[in-house]
């Protein structure tokens, strides 16, 4: 991502249904380009997710794969 100044990060992990898998991880970036690492939790089972990632007033969302 970049930002101009520092910015808040947060992402969320959904399903492919859209319910809440995984609740909001946040991490304080600054300012200029940096790489975000998602860690998901132990425990979810293989398929499609939908990482949403919100920085400042941008949001994206990028579709995952999890296999065993």
């Amino acid at each position: 991502i970049y930002q101009v100044r520092p910015v808040q990060v947060k992402m969320e992990l959904y399903n492919a249904i859209g319910q809440l898998v995984q609740p909001a991880q946040l991490q304080m970036h600054n300012g200029g380009t940096q790489d975000i690492v998602f860690t998901p939790e132990t425990g979810i089972p293989a398929g499609v997710y939908l990482l949403r990632v919100t920085a400042g007033n941008m949001s994206w969302t990028q579709q995952l794969s999890k296999t065993e």
